[in-house]
């Protein structure tokens, strides 16, 4: 789900990149009207007609939780309208159905039916959770045992609409599925989910291309980067630095800590400061 230029499709377009060098015969399925013109990427939304379906969607799946008007500004998704992936060719051609960042384009209620094994790859929380995508730090914890009460929709009722996304997801899991984690961390939580506790999870991080990510001596390096080489470097980067649950708040405050240290700062990714 989403385009190919974000954060989450882009890990898996790397993965499937290096699975093809591997002799993998591989190809993705996505709402994105980017394809980087690779004949294995195939995109539902390739002529008008489904570009207009794949918006209805989006759209309906805003409407759930539009309701709640003091709602936080962050992204939600119920997963309750996408599609049904065993009706396509490329689910009549898999032997493995590997799912990654699925809000908006698969719907949860109708995985029950894939006969296929599952690998899902968790790029965020949402597939542990009632539709959020990150729980608030250290305020949180509902994914556990019962989503209820939403503190990011800040709804009234206890039953919402947490509730009921968190209840079709445990509902409708594949039934041959392994679960994976992009780092120790996210994986510990999916084992202490409800929806994931009795579900096989790994760790298996984030695939680079080694062509073009590779260790060189450290003087050349930072000569290349223009960077000092005798003084201690703290590195931090994100897509979008600006999203608050990326942490360059704890960042900036490092930075002002450690300022009599002699570190030196380097950024990278998308930002405006």
């Amino acid at each position: 789900g989403g385009e190919l230029t974000g954060g989450a499709a882009r890990g898996a377009y790397w993965l499937h990149k290096g699975l093809i060098r591997h002799g993998v015969d591989s190809k993705i399925f996505t709402n994105s009207k980017e394809h980087f013109g690779d004949p294995t990427v195939v995109s539902c939304v390739g002529s008008p007609v489904r570009r207009i379906r794949n918006i209805i969607r989006l759209k309906l799946d805003s409407l759930v939780y539009s309701v709640y008007r003091n709602r936080m500004n962050v992204t939600f998704s119920s997963g309750l309208f996408g599609l049904d992936i065993t009706k396509t060719p490329l689910y009549e051609w898999a032997d493995v159905i590997h799912l990654h960042w699925i809000s908006g384009l698969v719907n949860i209620r109708q995985l029950s039916k894939i006969e296929k094994p599952v690998i899902w790859t968790m790029r965020d929380m949402w597939p542990m959770t009632g539709g959020c995508h990150y729980t608030l730090p250290g305020d949180c914890y509902r994914y556990r045992e019962k989503c209820f009460r939403c503190p990011q929709l800040r709804g009234s009722w206890n039953f919402d609409v947490s509730t009921l996304v968190q209840q079709k997801k445990a509902k409708n899991l594949p039934k041959n599925l392994h679960v994976v984690g992009i780092s120790s961390w996210l994986s510990e939580c999916a084992r202490g989910s409800k929806i994931f506790k009795q579900s096989r999870v790994s760790t298996i991080s984030n695939c680079i291309d080694t062509d073009e990510f590779k260790p060189i001596q450290r003087d050349i390096a930072r000569s290349l980067l223009d960077l000092p080489k005798d003084r201690k470097i703290v590195l931090a980067g994100a897509q979008h630095n600006s999203c608050n649950y990326k942490g360059f708040s704890y960042i900036t405050k490092l930075q002002r800590a450690l300022s009599s240290e002699g570190l030196f700062f380097v950024f990278f990714g998308n930002s405006n400061e």
